[in-house]
């Protein structure tokens, strides 16, 4: 169950102890009720013998053309006393269409309905399609401005943004490169959208680690 999944991670670091443990997870574990559950998840990796940090990053800030913002848990092993973590993210914006002008490979691309593509030549980059509709409808659809990373990927369709100079979501040849993933990653049989709309971009967990290393090793 994916409720106590996070609990069940604490509890291999327990049984493996390594000097320090990464956990990431949604911006929302820091708002609203969801506060109670941060709580257990410090107690429990105490209790494992960990001091913890909880940090709120953001892609755009890490090399990723996306303002994808995470939570990370940062725990280091007690017994080594090391410092706490001190991490500064601040690298240059990059535009998304910087990003995508020289994709080659594009593979899925999911075309607009009549409508939508209806509702996006009436939208400025970087608005919500619900700022065209009446009655404010379609608010997940939103039109990509050329000059800014994008918003956060989703897994599902209206969460992948449409672009601002052709009426069609990003293909997942775009995705891959907003999301940076590497661009011969093999995703199988599922659907690459779905499985990058879940990931945390590869360059964002990349910074991570070598601020872990430059910090502490």
């Amino acid at each position: 169950r994916l409720d106590d999944l996070f609990f069940h991670f604490i509890q291999t670091a327990k049984l493996l102890q390594p000097k320090i443990v990464v956990a990431e997870n949604v911006k929302g574990l820091i708002a609203g009720n969801a506060r109670g559950y941060v709580k257990e998840i410090f107690n429990d990796f105490k209790k494992a013998g960990y001091e913890t940090q909880l940090f709120l990053f953001n892609s755009a800030k890490m090399g990723v053309p996306q303002a994808r913002e995470r939570t990370f848990f940062i725990a280091r092993r007690k017994d080594l006393n090391f410092k706490p973590f001190k991490p500064i993210f601040n690298e240059k914006i990059i535009p998304c269409a910087l990003a995508i002008e020289d994709v080659i490979n594009h593979g899925k691309t999911n075309l607009l309905s009549p409508k939508v593509k209806e509702l996006w030549f009436k939208t400025k980059p970087g608005n919500s399609l619900s700022k065209a509709h009446k009655k404010g409808h379609y608010f997940n659809f939103s039109v990509a401005n050329p000059n800014n990373p994008t918003a956060t990927l989703t897994a599902s369709q209206p969460g992948i943004p449409i672009r601002w100079d052709i009426p069609r979501h990003f293909s997942a040849g775009e995705i891959k490169r907003i999301q940076t993933f590497p661009e011969d990653f093999n995703f199988l049989n599922t659907d690459p959208c779905y499985v990058m709309g879940m990931s945390v971009p590869p360059f964002m967990t990349q910074r991570v680690a070598l601020e872990i290393y430059n910090h502490w090793f």
